[in-house]
C-alpha cells in the first residue's frame, strides 16, 4: 500500500487533471454557445432585414398570394399563376446565395408559398414560431439538417439558421402574414469549431504547464506538512487524555447540580413562580423563563432592570419604604405590589426573597421568587365592593340555608321592615307573611328554587309594625365549588309606591276607557311624529278600521289629498313656532278617508298634552254625514219649493200670455180669412205680391195659435202622481217645446228613439224637466261651436231591466273636477246670468226619487254624454 503522503499527490494531480478538463470542456461549450448566439443575432437582422426588403419590393406579388390563401384548396394554390409569378421572384435569386428556403404563412398559418412546391397548403397554426411572428415577434433557431431539398439540389449534413419573422402591409402596418427563412451556416458553424478548438488546444496547454509546476510545489509541502504533524500529534494525544479525565469530573458536577437546578425549577413552575436575581443595587441579574408567562417580557429584557422600574411609583415607593425600615441584608416575603407587564397591564405580585452574601460574606444581592396574585387581589376586591353593595344598598337581601331558615340579612331590611337581625336569625321568611297572597304563590316559589331554577315575583310582606310593602323578589340558589346547593339568596326591591301609584293609574285608564267608550265621538290620541297610539270605539266604526290595524299607524293614513301631503309641514311648523290653525280650536269641518276609500265629512277638534317628557295631541271627531245629509235636503226642498213657485208664477204667466196673445191672434186669423174670401170673390186678379202676403200671414198665424196651445198645455198643472208613461212621447214634448229656443235652434238636434221600448212608471212633469234641463245644458254646452257645427243627440233603449236616456253632445265638455261637483246644488259654470246652478241638481234628485241613476261621462274640450237609468217596472 502507498504511504498516505503519495495518496494526496496522487488524489491532488487527478483532482487538477479532471478540473482541467472540466474548465476546457466548459470553455469551449461557453465559447461555441456564445459564437452561435452571436451567429443567430447577426443571422436575425439578415433575415429581418431581407424580410422588410422582399416586402418592399414584392408587396404587389406577395399580397395576393395571401389573400388567395384564404379560399383556396391546396391543389389550386401551388398551380395557381400568382405562386408561380412569385416563385419566379424569389426561386431563382437564391441560386448560389445563403437563404436556402422561403415560406410564406398566412394569418390563418397556412403556407401560401415555399421555395420547396409541396409544402404549399399545409397547415402550421401550431407552430410556435409563427405564433410569436404573428405576436410582432422575430424568432431564430439553429437546425442540422442530413438533408434538404431545394430548387437546385440536396444539400446534406448543413447547420441552418431558421427564422420567423412577421409580414407587415406597407400601407397600414399590420401584420398580414409571417416570412419563414433557412440560411446556410454551415461554413460560419465549421469556422466556429476550429476556432473552439485551437482555443480549447492553448488552454489546456497552459493549464497543463500550471499544473506541473503546482504538482512539484504540493509535493514538497506535503512532506513538510508530515513532518509537523508527527509531532503535534505527540502534543494532542497527551492534552486529550487530560481533557478526558476534566470532562468526567465536570460531567459528575454538572449532573448534580442540573438536578439540583430542575428540582427547583419544577417546585417553581408547580407555584406558578419565577425565580429572579438581583445584584446589590437590585438590577436583575438573572429571571427564570416563567416570567415571560407572568409578564410577558423574556428573561433577556430584564437584565440590568430593576423590578421596581415595572412598578407603579405608588407601588414602587411602597417598596422602598419596607426595605427602608427593615434593610436590604435582611430575608423577606410576601411583599405585594404591582407591576406592568409588556403588553401595558397592570398585574399583582407576591415576591420573597433571601440575601446573597460572597465567600467573604459581604451582600451582593438578593435572590427569591415572585408569582401572580391578580385573580386573588380581584376576587377580594369583588368580595370587598359586594358586601359594601349588600350592607348599604337599598336592595334588601336574605340568606337562607336550605332549609329556609335566615342566616343573614342586610341593614336595608332592618331598615324597611323593623326587624333587626338578632330578631329574624334563626326564623324564616314566614315572618313577613301578610296572607294578602295564597299559598299556592309560595308552593310554587319552592318548587322552582329547589329545582335549581330563579324565582322572579312580587309578594306582600308586612312589617314589624303591621305596614303592608309590596316587594319585587328574586330568590335564586348559591352552589358550592361542587355545584351543590348550600343556600338560598333573596333580593328584594320596595315597589310599594309603585304599586299604588299602577293602581292609581289603572283606575284612571279605567275611568277614561269608560268615558272613550261611552261617547258617540271618535277619540284618537297620537305622539308629535303623528303615530296613533290610542283610538276608541267610535273611531274604529266611524273610519272601518280594527284598533290594531290603526294603533302604531301615522295618523296620515285618516286623510285624503290634499290634508295627508299638507300634515307634516304642518306639524312641523307648529312643533318649531307654536302657531297653529287647528291645535287648540274646535269646530273645524275637515274630510276623513274611510277603509273602503270613501270620504267621511268631519268636524275635528284638537287638544294638546305637555309632558316633560313628551308632547301628544288628542283629536275629538264628529261625523257629519248626517248633518251634512240634512242640510242637503233642506236645501233642496228649499229649492224645489222655490222651482215649484218658480214654475207655478210661470204658468200663470204663460197662462195670461196665451190669453193677451190668443185674441189677436185669432183676430188676424179672422182678418185674414176675410180678406182671403173677399179676394176669391174679386173678379179682378189680385197681385201675387199681396197673394204671397196674406199666405205668409195665415200660416204665422196658425203657427203664433200652435205654440199659444203648447205654452198652455206645458203650464198646466198636472199631478205629480206616477203613472205608466211613454219616455219616448216624454222626450219629443220636451224636444217640440225647446224648438223655439234660439240655442237649440243654432245646434243640429237628432232623435234617435227606441220603438220598442216599454212603457215606465213615473211622473211626466218631473220626467219633461229632466229631458229640457240636459237638452238646454247641452245646447249651453255647443254655445263656443260655429253656427252649425253644434250637435245634440237625444237616445232612448234599453238597458237590461232598466230604461236608457242618454244625451250627449260635442261641446266643451268638463274635466274631473267639474264632473265631481257637477250635481251640486248651485254649482255653475255658466255664469249669474245664465241660471242659478240647481238643473243637474234637479235632474239628480227626480231621477233618483224615480229609483234610477244617472251619471255624467266628458273630457274637456271633446263633449258631454250624461246617461239616466230608469226602472222599467215601478210602484205607483
Amino acid at each position: 500500500m502507498k504511504p498516505a503522503g503519495e495518496r494526496h499527490v496522487l488524489r491532488f494531480a487527478i483532482a487538477s487533471l479532471v478540473g482541467m478538463v472540466v474548465i476546457g470542456a466548459a470553455l469551449a461549450v461557453y465559447g461555441r454557445i456564445t459564437a452561435i448566439e452571436q451567429l443567430k443575432s447577426f443571422g436575425i437582422s439578415q433575415h429581418e432585414t431581407l424580410a422588410r426588403t422582399l416586402m418592399a419590393s414584392l408587396q404587389r406579388h406577395i399580397i395576393p398570394v395571401l389573400e388567395l390563401g384564404a379560399t383556396s384548396s391546396p391543389d389550386t394554390l401551388r398551380d395557381a399563376p400568382e405562386v408561380h409569378e412569385l416563385r419566379r421572384y424569389l426561386v431563382d435569386p437564391l441560386v448560389g446565395m445563403k437563404i436556402v428556403r422561403i415560406k410564406i404563412y398566412d394569418r390563418s398559418g397556412r403556407t401560401v408559398f415555399s421555395t420547396e412546391a409541396s409544402q404549399v397548403g399545409e397547415d402550421s397554426g401550431r407552430n410556435e414560431g409563427w405564433l410569436a411572428a404573428m405576436m410582432g415577434e422575430v424568432t431564430a433557431e439553429m437546425v442540422h439538417k442530413n438533408s434538404f431539398n431545394v430548387s437546385d439540389g440536396v444539400i446534406e449534413h448543413r447547420d441552418l439558421l431558421e427564422t420567423y419573422v412577421p409580414v407587415h402591409d406597407l400601407s397600414d402596418g399590420h401584420i398580414v402574414g409571417v416570412f419563414e427563412l433557412y440560411s446556410d451556416m454551415t461554413g460560419l458553424v465549421a469556422e466556429i469549431d476550429g476556432v473552439q478548438r485551437n482555443l480549447v488546444t492553448g488552454t489546456l496547454v497552459i493549464v497543463g504547464t500550471v499544473f506541473l509546476a503546482l504538482l512539484a510545489l504540493f509535493r514538497r509541502m506535503d512532506r513538510a506538512l508530515r513532518e509537523e504533524k508527527s509531532a503535534a500529534s505527540r502534543y494532542l494525544s497527551e492534552v486529550l487524555d487530560a481533557r478526558e479525565n476534566l470532562e468526567a469530573r465536570v460531567s459528575e458536577r454538572t449532573r448534580e447540580l442540573a438536578v439540583s437546578e430542575q428540582r427547583f425549577q419544577d417546585v417553581a413552575e408547580a407555584a406558578g413562580e419565577y425565580i429572579w436575581e438581583t445584584d446589590a443595587m437590585g438590577r436583575f441579574t438573572f429571571v427564570s423563563d416563567r416570567v415571560s408567562a407572568v409578564l410577558g417580557y423574556a428573561p433577556r429584557d430584564l437584565i440590568g432592570r430593576a423590578p421596581m422600574d415595572l412598578a407603579p411609583e405608588e407601588d414602587a415607593a411602597m417598596v422602598r419604604a419596607h426595605f427602608a425600615n427593615h434593610g436590604t441584608d435582611t430575608p423577606f416575603t410576601g411583599i405585594e405590589h404591582r407591576s406592568y407587564t409588556r403588553d401595558g397591564r397592570l398585574v399583582w405580585l407576591s415576591a420573597s426573597g433571601v440575601p446573597v452574601r460572597d465567600e467573604r460574606g459581604r451582600f451582593v444581592g438578593h435572590r427569591g421568587a415572585a408569582h401572580d396574585i391578580t385573580e386573588r387581589r380581584v376576587a377580594e376586591e369583588s368580595l370587598r365592593k359586594m358586601s359594601l353593595v349588600i350592607e348599604q344598598g337599598a336592595e334588601i337581601v336574605i340568606i337562607t340555608d336550605t332549609s329556609g331558615v335566615i342566616e343573614y340579612v342586610n341593614p336595608a331590611f332592618t331598615a324597611l321592615f323593623g326587624y333587626e337581625a338578632e330578631e329574624v336569625i334563626g326564623k324564616t321568611p314566614a315572618v313577613l307573611r301578610s296572607g294578602m297572597l295564597p299559598d299556592e304563590t309560595y308552593a310554587e316559589l319552592w318548587r322552582t328554587i329547589r329545582a335549581g331554577g330563579t324565582w322572579r315575583g312580587e309578594i306582600c310582606n308586612r312589617a314589624k309594625d303591621g305596614g303592608l310593602y309590596w316587594n319585587l323578589v328574586s330568590i335564586f340558589p348559591l352552589r358550592d365549588a361542587h355545584g351543590a346547593v348550600t343556600h338560598y339568596v333573596g333580593l328584594q326591591s320596595d315597589i310599594s309606591e309603585r304599586k299604588r301609584s299602577e293602581q292609581a293609574l289603572l283606575a284612571g285608564e279605567a275611568r277614561l276607557r269608560a268615558v272613550m267608550n261611552s261617547v258617540a265621538d271618535a277619540i284618537i290620541t297620537s305622539d308629535a311624529q303623528g303615530i296613533i297610539d290610542m283610538v276608541n270605539p267610535a273611531a274604529e266604526r266611524l273610519f272601518g278600521y280594527e284598533a290594531g290595524e290603526l294603533l302604531g299607524a301615522d295618523l296620515r293614513m285618516l286623510m285624503p289629498s290634499p290634508y295627508r301631503d299638507e300634515h307634516a309641514a304642518y306639524m312641523e311648523r307648529y312643533l318649531t313656532t307654536g302657531e297653529g290653525r287647528i291645535i287648540g280650536r274646535s269646530g273645524r269641518e275637515v274630510t276623513g278617508l274611510r277603509k273602503d276609500g270613501s270620504e267621511v265629512p268631519l268636524e275635528l277638534a284638537v287638544g294638546e298634552i305637555r309632558t316633560r317628557e313628551e308632547r301628544r295631541f288628542v283629536g275629538v271627531l264628529r261625523d257629519l254625514t248626517e248633518r251634512k245629509r240634512a242640510e242637503r235636503e233642506l236645501e233642496r226642498a228649499r229649492q224645489q219649493y222655490f222651482h215649484r213657485e218658480k214654475i207655478a208664477a210661470m204658468g200663470q204667466l204663460a197662462a195670461g200670455i196665451v190669453h193677451e196673445v190668443g185674441n189677436p191672434a185669432a183676430a188676424i186669423s179672422g182678418a185674414v180669412s176675410a180678406l182671403r174670401q173677399r179676394v176669391d170673390a174679386s173678379p179682378t186678379k189680385v197681385d201675387e205680391a199681396v197673394e204671397r202676403n196674406l199666405e205668409l200671414i195665415a200660416e204665422q198665424s196658425h203657427r203664433l195659435a200652435a205654440m199659444t196651445r203648447e205654452i198652455s198645455d206645458f203650464a198646466r198643472p198636472r199631478e205629480t202622481r206616477r203613472s205608466l208613461l211613454d219616455l219616448n212621447q216624454v222626450v219629443r214634448g220636451a224636444v217640440s217645446i225647446m224648438r223655439y229656443d234660439a240655442r237649440v235652434q243654432d245646434a243640429q238636434l237628432t232623435l234617435d228613439l227606441d220603438p220598442e221600448l216599454p212603457a215606465l212608471r213615473g211622473s211626466q212633469d218631473q220626467l219633461t224637466q229632466v229631458v229640457l234641463n240636459l237638452v238646454l245644458n247641452a245646447a249651453d254646452a255647443c254655445e263656443s261651436k260655429p253656427n252649425g257645427e253644434g250637435r245634440i243627440q237625444v237616445r232612448t233603449g234599453r238597458a237590461g231591466e232598466r230604461a236608457l236616456l242618454l244625451v250627449g253632445d260635442n261641446g266643451t265638455g268638463m274635466d274631473a273636477e267639474t264632473i265631481e261637483h257637477a250635481m251640486d246644488p248651485y254649482f255653475s259654470t255658466k255664469g249669474q246670468d245664465r241660471g242659478m246652478g240647481l238643473g243637474l241638481a234637479l235632474c239628480h234628485d227626480i231621477v233618483e226619487e224615480h229609483g234610477g241613476e244617472i251619471t255624467i261621462q266628458s273630457l274637456a274640450g271633446s263633449g258631454t254624454t250624461v246617461r239616466v237609468l230608469l226602472p222599467l217596472e215601478g210602484e205607483d
